[in-house]
């Protein structure tokens, strides 16, 4: 739940960018469902493994895959979110640099590249939208 508090705060100036509320009708419900439906989420799990107790374990090795895994995970999520979000605001002229959380590095590309869609807008090809389309999913 930190990583993700710590992914939100710092990510805050994109979420304007990624809203669709002007060219979708039911941008309202994807708002309403960020503040009441997530938060809600996000603690179901915490409570879950605590009432099961399932905190306790005895086999370290696997605890440090699990937590190394979820690390590196977060890593690629953040940086691609970054990078996305961050180029959108570059095209735009909006991108306000922030410093407010801990960034982490390699979240904003310096000269990406990109390809022009047949309608005519930009489709990032460069840091890890190089390897693959919606890595941070």
């Amino acid at each position: 739940h930190g990583l993700y508090a710590n992914a939100v705060m710092k990510g805050e100036e994109c979420i304007v960018a990624t809203w669709d509320i002007f060219h979708e009708k039911w941008g309202w419900m994807l708002i309403f469902w960020n503040m009441a439906g997530v938060p809600f989420i996000y603690s179901a799990q915490s409570f879950f493994i605590i009432r099961q107790n399932l905190l306790h374990h005895s086999n370290p090795i696997l605890t440090t895959l699990l937590f190394t895994s979820l690390l590196v995970a977060y890593y690629v999520w953040d940086t691609a979110q970054s990078q996305k979000n961050r180029f959108r605001l570059e095209l735009r002229g909006t991108l306000v640099r922030r410093w407010a959380f801990p960034q982490l590095p390699w979240g904003t590309l310096k000269n990406p590249q990109y390809l022009q869609t047949a309608c005519g807008t930009p489709l990032l090809v460069d840091g890890w939208w190089r390897y693959a389309r919606k890595i941070h999913y």
